[in-house]
């Protein structure tokens, strides 16, 4: 038993819990960091959607919807 009156298992459970989540995050930053020093994809990260579209197309791809974000403005 622990102070707080819980299973010891549940700790145990938590402390798993916190180790699978460090590694999925070191493995993200690992392939960002890999992907932003090589410019091109090395672990893959299952992009999705306008993400993928925006990484694998070009420039146009990327500011095909600019015009509707915040902050731009329709006309000078």
């Amino acid at each position: 038993m622990n102070e707080w009156g819980g299973p010891s298992a549940t700790l145990t459970a938590a402390g798993w819990l916190g180790v699978a989540i460090f590694a999925l995050a070191m493995y993200g930053g690992l392939a960002f960091l890999l992907e932003d020093v090589r410019k091109a994809a090395v672990l893959p990260v299952f992009r999705r959607g306008t993400s993928k579209e925006s990484f694998e197309g070009d420039l146009q791809v990327q500011l095909r919807e600019l015009a509707d974000e915040a902050g731009v403005r329709k006309t000078l």
